[in-house]
């Protein structure tokens, strides 16, 4: 509906379809006074032109947050978030939704368009610290490389079937002679693992015929008296078999000074024991 070119009206209807909105949206923008105060022309409620190209170009300049959150790529729920920590200082509430709507935010789009910018800024700057940290990496590799013939501990572990901690205490005792230390890193030679495998495969120590009598190692004495092998192992220490050999690594305990032991009776002794030491 027109009637001249300075007081070009349009019908709810027309509005209605120049904003793209419905009918019933435009009353209620109408009675909240959006476009001023409510004129009537011919029984009809009708809306100044002008005030529509004003209202929809200053729309324009606004996005809602579904909007901004489509835009940014993010969620609407983090979108709002970023408003109520401040980072879009232009965003107000939406005066076109009426009372019974939750409160909703219009943010301008030129704050969006900046907040997209710092976004793939920050995103760019993290691209280039992961490659410049990846490249640092290579470098200490490839600085830190494994010598040829060598192997690190932790392959030494999983070739032994070892825990950690038995390979260091292994190290430190000298078992992997060819060992070295480059830039606070352990390398073990290959012959030293496979040295230290096949000592740990080896058959067991048996009994000897020394000095003409049969020695017994701890095992099998421990076997053959039927003590544990800790008892046997506890006595020896305590020098209870005089007559005991050490070949190598190997001890060995003459049958004589097992069957001669006699252990000191701790504690008070027996009437039996006391009769028997008066007669």
């Amino acid at each position: 509906m027109t009637t001249s070119k300075n007081t070009e009206v349009w019908t709810v209807k027309e509005a209605a379809s120049y904003l793209g909105t419905s009918a019933p949206t435009m009353r209620r923008w109408i009675n909240k006074g959006l476009f001023g105060e409510p004129t009537i022309s011919n029984g009809l409620r009708v809306v100044s032109a002008k005030k529509l190209r004003r209202f929809k170009s200053e729309r324009e300049q606004w996005v809602t947050l579904a909007e901004a959150a489509k835009q940014i790529g993010i969620a609407k729920n983090n979108v709002l978030n970023h408003v109520q920590k401040g980072e879009f200082s232009s965003a107000r509430p939406d005066e076109t939704k009426g009372q019974n709507y939750r409160p909703r935010f219009l943010v301008l789009r030129r704050e969006v368009e900046q907040f997209i910018a710092r976004r793939e800024e920050a995103v760019k700057e993290r691209e280039s610290l992961i490659v410049a940290r990846a490249e640092a990496i290579a470098a200490e590799r490839e600085r830190r490389k494994t010598p040829e013939g060598y192997i690190t501990l932790r392959e030494a572990q999983r070739l032994l079937g070892l825990t950690r901690q038995r390979v260091h205490r292994l190290l430190h005792l000298g078992r992997f002679a060819g060992a070295v230390k480059v830039d606070g890193r352990w390398f073990i030679t290959h012959e030293d693992v496979l040295s230290h495998e096949l000592s740990r495969h080896r058959p067991a120590p048996t009994s000897q015929i020394l000095n003409g009598e049969e020695h017994l190692t701890i095992c099998e004495a421990a076997r053959r008296t039927f003590f544990a092998y800790t008892t046997i192992r506890n006595r020896l220490s305590s020098g209870a078999y005089p007559n005991a050999l050490k070949v190598g690594s190997v001890h060995y305990i003459p049958v004589s000074d097992l069957v001669n032991y006699r252990p000191n009776r701790v504690g008070r002794p027996s009437e039996r024991a006391t009769e028997r030491a008066a007669a």
